[in-house]
């Protein structure tokens, strides 16, 4: 056992052993995963020989596990070394199969036979492939690719996504074109995954080419268009990091509009981080009309928001200094029965303490001392340190709040009429 292997998978294993518990595949398996995603090949490698030693056999999940360890290791030549052993395995197993059979006049037992290469195996190597810089790999994806053609291994859908991320990473748009029409030609049908990794390589920063808003809008709108023509749902998910990426990567409302109107127009339910983008959007352009109109747009979906919505909100018009609305918000939140994070309403007790209303300011902090009110539904849970932030500024401000005048100075002549 290798001695980067973490010591409490060390006494599991020790302890299975002393028990007299046989490891099954899917023990060795796990043992063979985990070295390989430690990066420590080493000790993969004597996992290995001691589970032949065993006399376990390994399945296309063992194997798959070996070559992926290898390659997400660096060690491409030794990776696809693994993958020409488990073919010539099988297929010297399989020529004196057939042989035996044909002497026997009987049919091949596969039962009987090593693991066959398969697409599982397969996706062992291009995941692993595809997870590292693109550039490393374009002497060992050919070859991979050419040992699955020569066992009739035929790419799933997992592969093709990895080969699609892959192509997209290394800026050559038109072979990750080629293989989407090689999927249709093939019957493969894309799913989310692959739409989402067509997303995301529209909005990587540091594209080689940066796109005009209106190919953005274009090329957005071309992904929604292919997603609905395979019939593949568009989730929340899916709409959100368009929108979030045309609004922070590339500051195109308009597209991130024309987004929020198809799915308005399908009469798809809008999830509340897509409103939260939208906001957050407006408040750094300082652009309070639009901020209006989507709060009317949101009252008249009668979307149902969720607390970070409200969060955002409350910190938004304290920034800007609109204490009446962030009161107003802060407000709303309570009357759907949400309780604020303790990052708003420390800023609703600064903005308060700032103005000088003192009566509301310690209002507040006594709804979250008693749990009354804003607080009545309990605080969030949330770590000690960003507790102990909110408490820290109300110290602070407490401190500046003027103290009540002494009676004879407020009334000095109060005495001399009484007398």
């Amino acid at each position: 056992m290798a001695s980067r292997l973490p010591e409490q998978a060390i006494d599991v294993w020790n302890k299975m052993i002393e028990n007299g518990i046989k490891p099954t595949i899917k023990t060795w398996t796990a043992m063979i995963d985990g070295c390989g995603k430690a990066r420590d090949t080493e000790g993969m490698e004597q996992i290995w020989v001691r589970m032949l030693n065993s006399g376990v056999q390994p399945d296309v999940y063992a194997w798959s596990a070996r070559v992926s360890g290898m390659m997400r290791a660096g060690r491409l030549r030794q990776g696809f070394a693994v993958l020409d052993e488990m073919a010539k395995i099988w297929t010297l197993a399989h020529k004196r199969a057939q042989s035996a059979a044909k002497k026997r006049k009987t049919k091949v037992d596969t039962a009987e036979l090593p693991a066959k290469p398969n697409t599982v195996v397969l996706n062992g190597a291009i995941t692993a492939l595809a997870s590292r810089p693109p550039r490393r790999n374009e002497n060992f994806l050919g070859p991979v690719l050419e040992w699955a053609k020569s066992l009739s291994i035929q790419p799933d859908i997992i592969t093709y996504n990895s080969l699609i991320s892959l192509s997209l990473r290394s800026g050559n748009t038109e072979e990750a074109m080629n293989l989407l029409q090689r999927m249709e030609r093939v019957n493969v049908q894309p799913d989310v995954a692959t739409f989402s990794i067509i997303l995301n390589s529209i909005f990587r920063s540091g594209a080689p080419t940066k796109l005009s808003q209106e190919e953005q809008h274009e090329k957005v709108m071309a992904v929604l268009g292919n997603l609905e023509t395979h019939g593949i749902e568009v989730t929340g998910h899916i709409f959100g990091t368009l929108i979030d990426g045309l609004l922070k990567r590339h500051d195109n409302e308009v597209a991130a509009r024309a987004v929020l109107a198809h799915m308005v127009a399908k009469g798809l339910q809008v999830p509340p981080h897509i409103y939260t983008s939208l906001m957050t959007h407006y408040f750094e352009r300082h652009d309070l009309a639009a901020v209006d109109a989507l709060w009317a747009q949101i009252e008249a979906s009668g979307t149902v928001l969720d607390i970070v919505f409200f969060d955002r909100m409350i910190e938004q018009y304290a920034r800007i200094h609109d204490v009446d609305r962030m009161m107003v918000f802060l407000k709303r939140m309570s009357n759907r029965g949400l309780a604020p994070g303790w990052p708003a309403l420390q800023d609703v007790v600064v903005k308060l303490a700032e103005i000088g209303d003192w009566e509301r300011f310690d209002q507040i902090v006594n709804d979250v001392e008693q749990g009354v009110g804003v607080a009545r539904k309990g605080m969030r849970v949330s770590p000690d340190n960003v507790i102990h932030q909110f408490w820290k500024a109300v110290a602070r401000k407490r401190a500046l709040k003027p103290k009540p005048e002494p009676y004879q100075e407020i009334f000095p002549h109060a005495q001399q009429e009484k007398l």
